[in-house]
């Protein structure tokens, strides 16, 4: 059985009038990522496959995250998912679903409001009682 982590980007920067795809992240999201790795490290879980959006700001918060791991001693690939930028719910289940068999852990590295939805859906929440999913949340 797959366990999946889903981690939503670390908060990026809006002030530097660049193309989506290619917003940084924040001096916020950079201190940020630390503290994400720590977390990442203390999972039930050990990560053994990150799957990362190719915006920048989302491969940076990936990055971190598989950097924090290995530094740990944990041996974590790090892989662009063109399809995890942008994404409703059905391309996220059609990622998940083409997740490798022998995979057991896999962090999916991302955006909103595809994340919020996609945890609601796996989760069974509805309405208010869905998931808020600010920057940098696990």
């Amino acid at each position: 059985m797959l366990t999946l982590y889903i981690l939503r980007h670390a908060k990026s920067d809006w002030n530097q009038g660049l193309p989506d795809l290619q917003r940084p992240l924040s001096p916020r999201g950079e201190k940020a990522i630390p503290a994400m790795g720590r977390l990442a490290h203390v999972l039930p879980s050990p990560v053994e496959t990150i799957l990362t959006s190719p915006a920048k700001r989302a491969h940076s918060t990936a990055a971190g995250v598989q950097a924090a791991l290995i530094a740990h001693g944990g041996s974590v690939t790090l892989c662009q998912e063109p399809a995890l930028y942008d994404a409703d719910v059905e391309q996220l289940l059609s990622v998940i679903a083409g997740i490798d068999q022998h995979v057991r852990t896999t962090m999916l590295v991302g955006h909103n409001p595809g994340f919020e939805q996609l945890v609601a859906v796996l989760c069974s929440m509805t309405g208010a009682h869905g998931p808020r999913m600010p920057t940098a949340t696990l």
